[in-house]
């Protein structure tokens, strides 16, 4: 986005600033969605000094600058964000939380616990299992070496 920016920066910023000479009464508004949106914010950092009347809004922009920079320019940035929108949430720190929360997480005492208590019947869809392993052996098709299967099978029936 830094480098968009400064490409936009260097390529159109004397274009714009002719077009806005010209046309006394227009304003420079920029407008951006995601990566876009990002590009725009940075860009209207850049301008704001020569282009006092600049107004950046940015859609689903995902996070490029610090907290304390984007409060310090949001009398002329607006982002808008649609509800839970990941992309726009998803900072270093945010994705860190997250990593630390799922880790942390009792993932077997839940599943457990979802198993034996689901409108679904897990343990109608383990018996089913189950039982078409029982005519698969019966039929010759599935060949069992091992006792994994006896010690898998009643591992399944734990949770009738």
């Amino acid at each position: 986005m830094l480098t968009a920016a400064k490409f936009f920066d260097k390529t159109i910023k004397d274009k714009v600033r002719e077009c806005l000479n010209e046309y006394k009464d227009y304003k420079l508004k920029l407008m951006g969605h995601s990566l876009g949106g990002g590009t725009d914010v940075i860009l209207s950092m850049m301008w704001k000094k020569e282009f006092p009347n600049l107004e950046c809004i940015a859609f689903a922009c995902p996070p490029c600058v610090s907290q304390e920079l984007s409060e310090s320019v949001s009398d002329y940035v607006t982002s808008i964000i649609l509800n839970d929108d990941i992309i726009v949430r998803a900072s270093i720190p945010a994705v860190e939380q997250l990593r630390v929360e799922v880790s942390n997480f009792d993932w077997r005492t839940e599943l457990e616990k979802d198993i034996k208590t689901s409108k679904f019947g897990i343990s109608k869809i383990a018996k089913g299992v189950s039982h078409a392993i029982k005519k698969l052996i019966a039929k010759g098709i599935l060949v069992v070496h091992s006792t994994r299967y006896k010690r898998r099978y009643n591992t399944i029936h734990k949770f009738k």
